[in-house]
């Protein structure tokens, strides 16, 4: 909960939610299709981390409550030292983090329209360097005089091995 207010803060001070305040859009349209889809992100990257290590707390609650699980049988594999039995628990497990993770980059691409132009185009990387160009134009922005626009904008296109053309700014 804290992450979602933290990163609605912080979009609803961004350029673009003033831009479209501006324009006259509704609050509500503002909020969800601005605000809400930028906060996410963290939120859902947070919770496909947590997602996966649930399972491996279920060793933990099992074996304190003493349910029958499959946390109690890989605690009483390693008791006896059945290895087939381990190794099948942590190849499960893994296989769960995994497929967390790549749940919640599914939901990430579906609420963020610039990760799907990414991924259509190709150039899944320069979405991640044209955000980091942009993080370090607004801390230079802060000790210049430059607005942040301007000043993400010439970041972007001094980036070394990045392709300015294919980028929007």
């Amino acid at each position: 909960m804290r992450i979602v207010r933290v990163s609605v803060a912080d979009v609803a001070r961004a350029d673009y939610v003033r831009t479209a305040n501006a324009k006259g859009l509704p609050v509500r349209t503002v909020l969800w299709r601005h605000i809400a889809r930028n906060a996410l992100l963290p939120a859902i990257a947070y919770a496909g981390l947590v997602g996966g290590f649930l399972v491996a707390g279920a060793i933990a609650v099992e074996v304190v409550f003493a349910w029958p699980g499959i946390g109690q049988l890989a605690m009483q594999s390693v008791a006896s030292r059945d290895l087939p039995v381990i190794q099948a628990f942590v190849a499960v497990v893994a296989v769960l983090i995994v497929l967390a993770n790549l749940a919640a980059d599914a939901v990430a691409l579906a609420v963020d329209p610039r990760l799907r132009e990414a991924a259509v185009s190709g150039h899944s990387n320069d979405a991640h360097q044209c955000h980091a160009a942009g993080v370090r134009a607004i801390r230079r922005s802060r000790r210049g005089g430059r607005t942040q626009a301007e000043a993400r904008c010439r970041a972007i296109r001094r980036e070394p091995g990045l392709d300015s053309r294919s980028l929007r700014c």
